[in-house]
């Protein structure tokens, strides 16, 4: 062997190690949905619920009615999607084995899991105002 040949070598060695460092993270599984993903889905959830009168339940799925629109969570293909009137396609949350949701006094009882197992689950609503005709919930008996 040549000093040339060496160089040549340890040149393709070096630059074969740099690149299956940079895509061996691809590769790895994510353990679970991580705290800053599942907080901003139940903050989105919370806001859009906010403005909502009142709550429908589907299978795997669930309606926020407002004055003029209605906003759709729905669970597809392990994601749990938003859809505005019945049009768009916004992923809110990804890798979701099941969602659903269970009706409250004044909301929602929402539950996530994701594809490892992890369940996360909350109580989404508000206690209606019914002073002076401002009535934001529509109370259904469970």
């Amino acid at each position: 062997m040549t000093l040339i040949e060496v160089l040549i070598s340890l040149s393709v060695l070096f630059v074969s190690s740099v690149v299956i460092v940079q895509v061996l993270p691809l590769w790895e599984k994510k353990e679970t949905t991580s705290n800053q993903e599942i907080q901003m889905f139940f903050q989105q959830l919370q806001e859009d619920m906010n403005y909502a009168y009142e709550l429908e339940i589907k299978e795997n799925g669930l309606i926020l009615k407002e004055t003029r629109n209605e906003r759709q969570y729905s669970l597809s293909d392990g994601r749990i999607i938003r859809r505005k009137n019945g049009t768009g396609h916004e992923i809110v949350l990804q890798d979701v084995k099941d969602f659903s949701a269970a009706a409250a006094s004044f909301g929602a009882e929402v539950s996530v899991v994701d594809r490892q197992g992890a369940v996360w689950s909350g109580v989404i609503g508000r206690r209606p105002l019914t002073e002076k005709e401002n009535v934001y919930w529509v109370k259904r008996e469970p």
